[in-house]
């Protein structure tokens, strides 16, 4: 059986950029779409162990065999760099 994946995301913008760019690639890729279906439904002795993207707020308690830590380091909108990580 394949490791158990998430992916952890540093603010919920983020969260929500990855997760619409699993589904374009879903929407493109009927292989890719199927594969997706089956890790984000995945189930173990009965317990969902399936594939989650989440922020660090939410993320608290899931475990998985491997976690992608997802991370950027954002500009303002005048493309000066920020003094904090964070995605814009």
């Amino acid at each position: 059986m394949p490791d158990s994946i998430g992916i952890v995301a540093f603010s919920q913008e983020q969260q929500h950029t990855i997760e619409n760019a699993l589904t374009m690639l879903a929407v493109s890729d009927k292989e890719f779409e199927q594969l997706l279906e089956e890790a984000y439904n995945r189930t173990e002795d009965d317990q969902f162990v399936g594939l989650f993207v989440k922020n660090l707020e939410n993320v608290q308690g899931d475990q998985r065999d491997i976690i992608i830590m997802s991370v950027c380091y954002g500009f303002d909108s005048y493309k000066n760099d920020h003094e904090f990580w964070s995605c814009e």
